[in-house]
């Protein structure tokens, strides 16, 4: 996942970009190749119907206030926010994170290096090298900062460090999220604020999910759409232009990964549905029931459908010599599409890192903004309101 919020807002500006086209894949399988380890993590690593979601990077003004609206609620690894907050400065060759509230980053790095190219402040035709940027950890708020961070409207002077408040997932009261359509906030205070010489902040988390949803087998081979069982969950929004969610033990995959990369909604709801839906006549309904789906959803993006983004995949490279991947069938790619996101991370994200099959023309650039366009059921140009 990634979360952009652009400067000169104290509220986020939301800023998708992908650039996709809709090919015909190939239902034949993949070639497995190389000895040693298995392309897919051990049954007995994972639970079924897990997800990882990946919170990337968000912009902050020096001089804006310490709290930072977040148009989501970012995941959690069982009850700990697993996140770090980083800051990029350009300082050339002075690499120093040597003052109050900042230490050398070493958690999400490998992660850095792209998003700061991706905000565009670096490489491609900006003719400056990603090398002369310096990283940073924000430490976060410990102890009695922290307590004040969540718990206070006003934190006593000395409260320093950063906090997450969501209350609708146990994490501080709806009173500090006031201002927040959202109701999910990132809180700075003390030396956690930015300082005038840093441009980008950049935010880095990995969680998982479990749901327990009983979806049918249905044996897709790779390339083949895939349902996440995470839809199963009435009050799962859908994902985000900017997540990747890696599912183990897909039951809609036979090869076992359910891969969604940069896709937006519910693949069970094309149209998605509104606060005011959800309110009076819901729209999303989770996947194979009457159940209703109890918060709003985004629609697809008619440029970026489920079929395309949402599929059942195989891990096609990584870092160790000696393991065993795939090779991508006709009509798909390898893809480092996970490259240094989880080497930061402790277990159990062994296993995620490398390069994933993905749909031929199914790429994801954050430097070229695509079409907005996005399925309107008054149209209905994305076929069945409710294909499951």
């Amino acid at each position: 996942m990634t979360l952009v919020v652009m400067k000169r807002r104290a509220a986020p500006l939301f800023v998708p970009a992908f650039l996709a086209f809709s090919v015909a894949l190939s239902a034949c399988d993949a070639e497995v190749h190389n000895v040693g380890g298995d392309p897919n993590p051990s049954h007995r690593e994972f639970p079924p119907g897990t997800d990882i979601h990946i919170t990337r990077a968000f912009t902050i003004d020096a001089a804006e206030a310490g709290e930072l609206c977040v148009d989501r609620p970012l995941p959690l690894y069982e009850t700990e926010l697993n996140c770090s907050l980083l800051s990029a400065r350009f300082v050339g060759e002075d690499y120093s994170c040597d003052e109050p509230g900042r230490e050398r980053a070493f958690l999400g790095l490998n992660v850095a290096w792209p998003l700061l190219e991706g905000a565009g402040l670096c490489g491609g035709d900006t003719g400056v090298d990603c090398n002369d940027y310096c990283v940073c950890t924000v430490l976060n708020a410990a102890e009695e900062s922290l307590s004040a961070c969540v718990g206070d409207a006003e934190p006593p002077a000395g409260t320093t460090g950063w906090c997450y408040v969501s209350p609708s997932q146990g994490l501080g009261s709806a009173e500090l999220v006031e201002g927040c359509e959202d109701a999910h906030a990132i809180r700075l205070f003390g030396d956690a604020l930015p300082k005038p010489i840093e441009s980008l902040y950049m935010l880095v988390c990995s969680a998982f999910e479990t749901v327990d949803f009983e979806a049918p087998h249905t044996g897709g081979k790779f390339g083949d759409p895939c349902l996440p069982s995470l839809e199963g969950s009435v009050d799962f929004t859908g994902g985000y232009l900017e997540d990747i969610a890696i599912e183990f033990q897909a039951p809609s995959c036979e090869a076992g990964f359910c891969f969604s990369h940069h896709f937006q909604g519910r693949v069970s709801c094309p149209y998605g549905q509104t606060q005011a839906e959800v309110e009076s006549e819901p729209a999303c309904f989770v996947p194979w029931s009457n159940a209703p789906v109890t918060v709003p959803v985004s629609p697809q993006l008619v440029d970026r459908r489920s079929d395309d983004a949402a599929v059942c995949s195989c891990r096609c490279d990584g870092p160790d010599a000696n393991g065993r991947y795939c090779t991508c069938p006709l009509g798909m790619k390898c893809a480092g599409l996970t490259d240094g996101w989880f080497s930061d991370f402790p277990s159990p994200t062994t296993g995620l890192e490398g390069s994933f099959c993905i749909p031929l023309g199914t790429d994801y650039d954050p430097t070229d903004p695509p079409s907005d366009e996005v399925c309107d059921k008054e149209r209905m140009n994305c076929g069945d309101a409710r294909p499951f």
